[in-house]
């Protein structure tokens, strides 16, 4: 009766101790798979500062060139989106910027985005935002700029209008003035001419 009873505890301690076994590769599992995932995002995160560099150092027909090699569609890949967010950026236009915060927003439902790269991301979607931001001030302050000009433009064309008025009337006035002063002097010419007597 005791070797049933001792076999019956020597199965449950070996399903217990192989489930232990069990949890610990698991555990093992998860951290590994920790380290990948922390692996490919250093690696990401080394990479995309290095497209910083590069796309920072470039000109504008160079940038240009990557865009159009790129072709129209957006990138899904999450590093090659980056690189078109950053070729966009440096175009340093309104377009342009609009282009990468939109990107930089889609960059941000990515996985692989986590911890120093949402920093990054965050970074770029602020000073991107700035950029917009200051670009339509800065258009509103230009177009202010015009009207006002436009307006001084028209002030300047009444005034030199009123004044050329003015010298027209002046002129008017000095020649009725003129017309009147020999008018009186004719008439007054005429009465005081002695007149001739009368023939007998």
């Amino acid at each position: 009766m005791r070797t049933p009873l001792m076999l019956m505890l020597l199965t449950a301690l070996l399903t217990l101790l192989s489930g232990c076994q069990h949890i610990k590769s698991q555990n093992d599992l998860a951290t590994e798979q920790i380290v990948v995932v922390e692996k490919q995002r250093q690696q990401t995160l080394s990479q995309w500062l290095q497209d910083i560099q590069d796309v920072m150092a470039m000109n504008q027909e160079q940038l240009q060139q990557q865009l159009k090699d790129q072709g129209v569609a957006k990138p899904a890949q999450a590093n090659e989106l980056f690189r078109y967010v950053l070729l966009n950026q440096q175009l340093k236009d309104r377009l342009g910027w609009i282009r990468a915060r939109d990107g930089l927003r889609q960059l941000k439902q990515y996985p692989v985005v986590s911890g120093e790269l949402q920093v990054l991301i965050d970074v770029l979607l602020q000073h991107n935002q700035a950029m917009i931001n200051a670009d339509a001030r800065d258009s509103r302050l230009h177009e202010a700029f015009l009207q006002s000009q436009d307006q001084q433009q028209k002030i300047t064309e009444a005034l030199q209008q009123s004044h050329r008025q003015t010298q027209e009337l002046q002129q008017k006035i000095e020649a009725l003035t003129s017309l009147e002063r020999n008018m009186s002097i004719r008439r007054a010419l005429t009465t005081d001419a002695p007149k001739e007597p009368a023939s007998e």
